[in-house]
C-alpha cells in the first residue's frame, strides 16, 4: 500500500501548483481513503497472497502512467475515491449482520472492485497507442460505466440488506418489550393482590387482635 501512496503523492505533487485543480482534489480525497482498501486485499490474501501485490502494483501503475494526463488522473481517482467510501459501511454492515448472505453480498463487491482494477489496467494497454500520441481514444468514463455502476448497485443491495437486517432487529426487539411489558403488569396484579391480602390481614387484626390470635391456638 505504501508504493500507492507514494504514487498518489507524486501525482498530487504535479497539481500541487493548480489549487483549483480537479486531479488535485480528488488524488487529496484518494490519499484518505485508500487505507480502506486493505480490507478487501486482506479477504483476498486468505486465499489468494499471490494476486494482493499484483493488485496494489496495479493501481500503483495506473496513477504512475496517466500521471500527465490531468483528466484521466482526475476521473480514475474520482472512482476509487467513491468505491473507498462505500468499504467502511460494507465493513460495519457485516460486523452488524453476519449473516451468510451478506456475506456472499459483500465478497461479490470486492470481486467487481478487482474487476475494475483490472478493466482499468487492460484499458491503459488497449489505448496506450493512443495516449503516446495524444489523441482522443475511448473516454475513460465510458469506458468503466459499466464497472463502476455495477459497484454502486451492489453497494445499494448491501444498504438494502441492513436495512432489512436492521428491521427485523428492531421488530424483535419489539416483540421483546411488548413480552416484557406483559410480564411487569402481570408481576404488578401479583404484587397489587399480595398488598391488598396483606391490608385485610392488618385491619382484621387491628379490629380484633384476640379472635386473630385465636385461630392459631
Amino acid at each position: 500500500m505504501s508504493d500507492v501512496v507514494e504514487a498518489l503523492a507524486q501525482s498530487k505533487l504535479k497539481y500541487d501548483n493548480k489549487p483549483a485543480s480537479k486531479a488535485r482534489k480528488w488524488l487529496a480525497v484518494l490519499s484518505g481513503r485508500i487505507v480502506y482498501y486493505n480490507t478487501v486485499l486482506d479477504v483476498l490474501v486468505q486465499q489468494y497472497p499471490e494476486y494482493v501485490s499484483l493488485a496494489w502494483g496495479a493501481m500503483k501503475f495506473l496513477f504512475t502512467v496517466i500521471n500527465n494526463h490531468e483528466e484521466k488522473t482526475t476521473q480514475l481517482a474520482k472512482a476509487f475515491s467513491r468505491i473507498g467510501e462505500i468499504l467502511p459501511r460494507t465493513d460495519l454492515a457485516l460486523i452488524l449482520y453476519p449473516t451468510d448472505l451478506m456475506g456472499d453480498a459483500i465478497a461479490d463487491l470486492y470481486a467487481k472492485i478487482l474487476k475494475f482494477v483490472v478493466q482499468a489496467v487492460k484499458w491503459y494497454k488497449k489505448n496506450k497507442f493512443v495516449h503516446s500520441f495524444g489523441a482522443i481514444g475511448k473516454p475513460w468514463a465510458l469506458s468503466f460505466k459499466d464497472d463502476v455502476e455495477d459497484i454502486a448497485a451492489q453497494s445499494r443491495y448491501i444498504d438494502e440488506l441492513s436495512s432489512s437486517a436492521s428491521k427485523a432487529e428492531l421488530r424483535a426487539t419489539h416483540i421483546d418489550l411488548l413480552e416484557a411489558h406483559a410480564e411487569v403488569r402481570e408481576a404488578r396484579i401479583e404484587i397489587r393482590y399480595i398488598a391488598d391480602l396483606i391490608k385485610a390481614k392488618t385491619i382484621l387484626l387491628a379490629q380484633n387482635p384476640l379472635g386473630i390470635k385465636s385461630e392459631y391456638r
